[in-house]
């Protein structure tokens, strides 16, 4: 609190001072503050989408753009009070005329130029700290000096190195230079050249289209602006700028609307006081293809020096169309321009030999089968055929298999075959039986059959040796009667088949959840049917170890009891089916040797088995 009203105080002294420089010559001569460039806006070049980023339509050669952006900003650039009030509006309205053009070149340049006129501007003067020659001291910055006033003219290029107007993205490089014909004391420039090199980046995404620019200006001036050790403090001197824009494409891209953020930091600005930043919103409307016009409004996001409380805007242009290109010459006016017309003084016709193109036309050579080959280079004068590098067949129907038959009637044309009546097998090998198998590799030539890996099968039906309804190439197992089964090692098995060291059944046992007790049904009554079938049709097989299995679901001692007990009821019911019990022992393992690792229900569910291992046969 004391040191605002110091502050106040100083500010009340600065004032005191100042008027009595004015009343009275003997008094000591008090320095004022030194102006610059103040506003923040820097427009975009003619022709963009945008009022301050650029959208890079930089489409077409010899392309003029002209315009004009009118604003007004109010309180530009104020001595504010730490309570945020206002002492005085050093710039208080400053109205600006941006007259334009720009020039595409080579559809990538563009050349640009600008001449800010400020036409109205007032304030009010201030009393504020002024740094002269590294001291500070009391000092005065007065309002605009002229109303009417040019600012720095500024010129600019920029080559596009990326994509093209309308892509999702474009890329360009330029600079800006800001020539000093403005005056410092009506903030209308800096005394002193300028240069912006600058990176822009836009693009169009369906209805949304973007646009952005960072640079770094450089201002080759380097001084404090409006009494740092006031706490209202400024720094003018080199600085970043950035512009970023967004906008909604409408009206069939005759309309962009939407948002724009723009500022500027200056690198030495420690305080912020003169690095502003703005944000407007506007809308820019294609009154005709050439014609478009602009307005919006905008407002400082920031106190700081160079961002008004309040900005308008207004714009106006008009981009031509490129100059249309002359044609391309035809000195012989042939309607085939010079550089595609292999006889570009003489008047001739089109033709697809570029060597010809364009030439008089010559008489063509006799071509009795008016196949595109004179007679006089043609092989097959009387045959339509086929140009060839080779002069023996050129003009002559081509046969790559060389079996006599031309490959325009060759239903084989990469295999010889023999000549047929039949269009689809004119010119395939001989293949009696009709079954796709040619009779050189056929061992039933006569007989209709499929194809076989075992050349004496090949070509030769599929017999049913078992005579159990399924074909011996899809039965697993074809010496032995079975059934139908969708798993293919067990496809025309019977329920129970010897099978190396096992009898292996087509289907498992199903007991009691939890009990050793069989299941009554006519699957379990099958499958021990079938078990006793094989072994009494074996009565070499001496002894049969019945071995049970469980999953690894619940403690493994019980597991293994349960799998003893399900072994010993199997016994019981092959014992009780006429099987010698001395032919059978049994074994629960458990849940020690499954097979299916895996911890899911489909391979517990395999797991869970009775197997029948033959322990003996007879010698």
């Amino acid at each position: 609190m004391a040191n605002r009203r110091i502050r106040l105080a100083g500010a009340a002294l600065a004032t005191t001072a100042a008027a009595l420089v004015s009343s009275t010559a003997s008094a000591q001569a008090v320095p004022s503050g030194t102006g610059y460039a103040a506003d923040n806006l820097n427009p975009s070049e003619r022709g963009s989408d945008f009022f301050t980023a650029e959208s890079l339509d930089l489409r077409g050669h010899g392309r003029l753009g002209f315009g004009m952006v009118v604003t007004n900003s109010y309180r530009l650039v104020a001595d504010r009070r730490d309570d945020g009030g206002v002492n005085a509006s050093i710039v208080r309205n400053q109205a600006f005329m941006h007259p334009g053009a720009t020039f595409i070149l080579f559809d990538r340049v563009r050349l640009a130029f600008n001449v800010p006129l400020a036409f109205f501007s007032d304030g009010n003067t201030a009393a504020m700290p002024v740094t002269r020659n590294g001291a500070t001291g009391l000092g005065t910055y007065a309002p605009p000096t002229e109303q009417v006033v040019l600012g720095d003219v500024r010129v600019g290029a920029d080559v596009r190195v990326y994509g093209t107007y309308g892509d999702k993205l474009t890329l360009a490089v330029g600079m800006q230079g800001f020539v000093p014909t403005g005056k410092t004391d009506s903030y209308t420039g800096d005394g002193n050249p300028r240069l912006l090199p600058r990176v822009s980046a836009a693009g169009q995404i369906g209805m949304f289209q973007y646009g952005a620019q960072v640079g770094i200006h450089i201002r080759t001036r380097d001084d404090v602006a409006f009494g740092r050790d006031y706490g209202n403090g400024g720094y003018i001197g080199n600085e970043f700028t950035f512009q970023a824009a967004a906008g909604v494409r409408l009206a069939n891209g005759r309309a962009v609307i939407g948002p724009e953020l723009y500022g500027r930091k200056a690198f030495s600005d420690t305080d912020g006081m003169s690095s502003p930043v703005e944000a407007l919103l506007g809308g820019h409307f294609g009154l005709t293809q050439n014609v478009r016009l602009s307005a919006g409004v905008g407002a400082g996001l920031t106190k700081n020096y160079g961002a008004p409380v309040a900005r308008g805007i207004f714009g106006l242009e008009w981009i031509l169309d490129s100059p249309v290109a002359p044609p391309p010459p035809d000195e012989d006016k042939d309607g085939i321009i010079d550089s595609l017309d292999a006889c570009p003084k003489l008047a001739g016709v089109a033709s697809d030999d570029k060597d010809k193109n364009g030439c008089p036309a010559v008489a063509a050579a006799a071509d009795r089968d008016a196949d595109g080959q004179p007679d006089d280079v043609d092989a097959c004068p009387d045959v339509v055929g086929m140009k060839s590098n080779d002069p023996v067949k050129n003009g002559c129907l081509p046969d790559r298999d060389k079996d006599g038959i031309p490959d325009t009637q060759d239903a084989c044309g990469d295999v010889p075959g023999v000549g047929s009546q039949e269009q689809l097998k004119n010119g395939c090998p001989a293949d009696k039986d009709g079954d796709g198998i040619p009779d050189s590799e056929d061992a039933c030539p006569d007989k209709p059959g499929k194809r076989s890996d075992d050349a004496k099968k090949n070509g030769c039906p599929i017999e049913d040796t078992d005579k159990d309804g399924v074909m011996d190439d899809v039965d697993a197992c074809p010496g032995d009667a079975g059934k139908p089964n969708a798993d293919p090692a067990k496809n025309g098995c019977p329920e129970a088949v010897v099978k190396g060291d096992q009898i292996q059944i087509g289907r498992q046992i199903q007991f009691k959840t939890g009990s050793a007790e069989i299941l009554k049904n006519a699957e379990n009554d099958e499958v021990i049917a079938a078990v006793v079938s094989v072994m009494k049709g074996h009565p070499e097989i001496k002894a049969i170890r019945v071995e049970g299995h469980t999953d690894n679901v619940g403690n493994a001692a019980g597991n293994k009891k349960l799998s003893q007990a399900r072994a010993e009821s199997v016994k019981k019911a092959l014992v009780g089916k006429g099987i010698d019990k001395g032919r059978l022992t049994t074994a629960g393992l458990g849940s020690e040797k499954p097979l299916d690792p895996a911890e899911n229900d489909a391979a517990r569910a395999k797991n869970r088995r009775v197997e029948f291992h033959i322990e003996g046969a007879a010698k």
